[in-house]
């Protein structure tokens, strides 16, 4: 029997798999048919998926070449492009801080804003802090300080692509921890922004292989494999905890014996057209239950999910230096049934025209409605047409969903203290998942290490 099954195929299942299997634990790990990776560059404020990946390219031995296509490359966000008044295109002053100008007068700022609109930002500068790092909501932290339209124009396009809400519904010291401290400081907002660039510049890093993602899951297949991996299809369909580790029932009816069990509660969920987000919700298909057949207390589950919308477009700059635009990408909002969603314009190798948009959903709850992919896929050629944004011929969509990000402190404090209860039953199982931590990728590597390190001590009783 293996030491420690591991039931889903997943980036952080995988790690802790790894975690496990470097240390002479033997492991069983479930490839899922149906795991989705991530397709795009992740934030990566402290360099954690950048380390990962650097650990699964690293060479096996003295004269091993290593792992390409898994090694690490990060890069800072590029500022993009926004819609000013007219239709025309400009790109958003830097630095800035979720839209937020350090430097309100700037010629890219007086561009998006129109001159009232910019000086309305500049009187940020000699209105008088009043309420000293006590403002909680960043939509009326950002309305008070530099007004409606920086808001609407700057702020608000990167604050519903990240969170799915409108900003009033941000708490300031999860989107942007520190900012009010240092508002009450600097004493303007936009001085704050200012003072915040060079932290501002380590949070927006993102890190992706130089190989894409699926090359990083393939060399750490064959890492795996080195450690003597079994790689299985049967799913884990229930675990009943015995004296001895695990028993469980796997969906060819066969039964697996461990003692130490690795839920991979997913980092990201697909969904086909035709599917309901209902009918492929993620999470942990296994069912874990005590020596009396009862369930073990419910893993905390994502209190909100966004679907995801890529398409092949035509190009969106044509009146903008096209080395410019290519660079910066576009970022706009549109509404769909009254509510926002974020549109991420950017160049593409992939895409036959050169150029692919990404549209990102309001937060809906876990169960996802009831709206099909048909239907969606309808909705959506209507209002990215009525946006001024034209399909490629022959471009189809692709959707995928995943868990929003934590948009306040309440949110993101109650799921942590549901996942610490239920980390503290005594049971060696742990559970993985960016899903467990507000979709946030790098905080799952963190926390997909901790927990394996723990479970392997305990199982090896051995420290590190």
């Amino acid at each position: 029997m293996p030491d420690v099954l591991v039931t889903g195929s997943g980036p952080s299942a995988m790690l802790a798999a790894l975690d496990l299997a470097e240390v002479g634990l033997t492991v069983e790990l479930v490839v899922a048919p149906g795991d989705v990776w991530p397709d795009r560059p992740e934030r990566d404020p402290d360099g954690v998926i950048a380390a990962a990946l650097a650990r699964i390219a690293a060479p096996v031995s003295p004269g091993h070449s290593g792992f390409a296509g898994a090694e690490a490359t990060s890069s800072p966000r590029t500022a993009p492009m926004l819609r000013a008044p007219g239709g025309t295109w400009s790109r958003q002053a830097e630095p800035e801080v979720l839209g937020i100008p350090a430097q309100p007068l700037a010629r890219e700022v007086q561009r998006l804003l129109g001159g009232g609109g910019a000086f309305r930002a500049w009187l940020d500068r000699v209105t008088p802090v009043l309420t000293v790092g006590k403002t909680r909501a960043l939509g009326k932290l950002v309305r008070a300080r530099i007004g409606v339209t920086a808001l609407s124009r700057l702020v608000e396009p990167a604050v519903v692509e990240r969170y799915g809400v409108r900003a009033d519904a941000v708490d300031t010291s999860v989107a942007a921890p520190g900012l009010n401290e240092l508002l009450t400081r600097a004493g303007s907002l936009t001085g704050a922004a200012l003072a915040y660039a060079d932290r501002n510049v380590a949070r927006e890093t993102e890190t992706a292989p130089t190989g894409g993602w699926l090359s990083a899951r393939a060399a750490l297949l064959e890492r795996l494999s080195l450690y003597a991996v079994v790689l299985s299809d049967d799913a884990a369909v229930v675990a009943r905890e015995g004296d001895a580790g695990w028993e469980i029932e796997r969906a060819s009816g066969a039964l697996t014996h461990a003692r130490g069990l690795v839920i991979d509660v997913g980092d990201r969920a697909a969904w086909s057209e035709g599917e309901t987000p209902s009918e492929t919700a993620a999470g942990p298909a296994i069912r874990v239950e005590d020596q009396a057949g009862a369930a073990h207390s419910a893993l905390p589950s994502a209190a909100a999910e966004r679907v995801h919308a890529e398409i092949g477009i035509q190009d969106p700059f044509a009146v903008v230096p096209s080395s410019d635009a290519r660079e910066a990408g576009g970022l706009l909002l549109i509404e769909l049934a009254g509510e926002p969603w974020s549109v991420r314009l950017s160049a593409s190798a992939a895409s036959a025209s050169g150029w692919n948009a990404q549209l990102t959903g309001p937060r809906v709850g876990s169960d996802g409605g009831a709206v099909e992919a048909v239907e969606l896929v309808r909705r959506l050629d209507t209002v990215l047409a009525e946006s001024g944004v034209e399909r490629a011929p022959g471009a189809e969509w692709r959707l995928r969903r995943d868990v929003a990000g934590f948009a306040t402190a309440a949110e993101r404090d109650g799921v942590d203290a549901e996942l610490t209860a239920w980390r503290a039953e005594e049971s060696e199982r742990i559970a993985v998942g960016a899903r467990l931590v507000g979709g946030d990728l790098a905080r799952a590597f963190a926390d997909a290490d901790r927990e394996a390190t723990a479970l392997r001590r305990r199982l090896t009783g051995i420290s590190d």
